[in-house]
């Protein structure tokens, strides 16, 4: 069976801006419980639960998401979304193609420096929800989008979010990519989500970390402009724009998840609402 074993982001770590941007980003995710030393995060779950997310340094000009598959598939997305044959899956990059006179949003140009946020969030996590990329619809048509998600649910548990545009990759077992997720006893994290973003100028990659903070102190900790809430969501995490090397074609976001109210896992921790509520993408 051909499934999404693993998704790579992937960072240019040349100059010395980007080597200490790359060296914050993995001190602060060394916070995060049971995350392993060769920078990857597995389903907590299982051994053989898929995808799992890792994070890496190489030589490319410009960071990249690679979707990694044991054979390769074909899919060019406004070109945006090149298949890859030596890594056997998919890489998703803006290939620098942005320009800096693109239109910019609040949160798009303001931010605050990813060793700040370290220090701010030293000793707070607790987990990893999900990580993700936005994508403008400016830069891919609607007919290509669909294309890219048919595909992708080929080699994963895909599943839509009730009335929007964002998707989620579930971590799955083999039996469960066959069939469905029908357990709904334990926690499927990291989950990836990907937007189809009518806000988003340039794209955007997104990590929701948990965290043992309460709301009051998180909107202390980080106030507007550079921290903000979703319309909707504003009783479940704060978002933090973060400042990268690489702003002129790509932003970083973290949501940052309040500390867990009650006890027992939520049916969004275990996947239940995406799956009976949004439903299976499938291929």
């Amino acid at each position: 069976m051909n499934r999404l074993d693993l998704i790579s982001y992937v960072f240019p770590n040349k100059h010395a801006a980007e080597k200490e941007w790359c060296y914050y980003f993995s001190q602060l995710l060394k916070e995060v419980p049971h995350f392993q030393e060769i920078d990857q995060l597995r389903p907590l779950f299982s051994g053989s639960a898929m995808p799992a997310t890792d994070f890496r340094t190489g030589n490319a000009a410009f960071p990249a998401i690679l979707f990694h598959s044991p054979i390769a598939f074909k899919l060019k997305v406004a070109d945006l979304l090149i298949s890859d044959r030596k890594s056997a899956g998919i890489e998703l990059t803006s290939l620098n193609r942005l320009h800096a006179e693109l239109p910019q949003t609040p949160e798009q140009s303001a931010g605050i420096d990813i060793s700040q946020l370290y220090h701010q969030l030293k000793g707070r996590l607790t987990g990893v929800d999900h990580t993700g990329v936005n994508i403008p619809v400016t830069l891919m048509p609607r007919p290509e989008w669909d294309e890219f998600l048919t595909t992708l649910s080929t080699v994963c548990n895909l599943y839509r979010y009730p009335d929007e545009d964002w998707p989620f990759i579930i971590p799955a077992e083999a039996e469960e990519h066959a069939t469905n997720i029908t357990d709904f006893s334990v926690k499927r994290t990291p989950k990836f989500e990907l937007v189809y973003d009518s806000y988003t100028a340039k794209p955007l990659f997104q990590f929701a970390l948990e965290t043992n903070i309460s709301r009051e102190e998180m909107e202390a900790l980080f106030p507007a402009p550079n921290g903000f809430a979703i319309p909707g969501l504003e009783e479940i995490f704060r978002c933090v724009v973060i400042k990268s090397p690489w702003d002129h074609g790509l932003g970083f976001r973290f949501d940052l998840y309040y500390k867990a109210e009650g006890e027992g896992l939520s049916d969004w921790e275990t996947g239940e609402w995406l799956i009976k509520n949004g439903g299976r993408i499938c291929g």
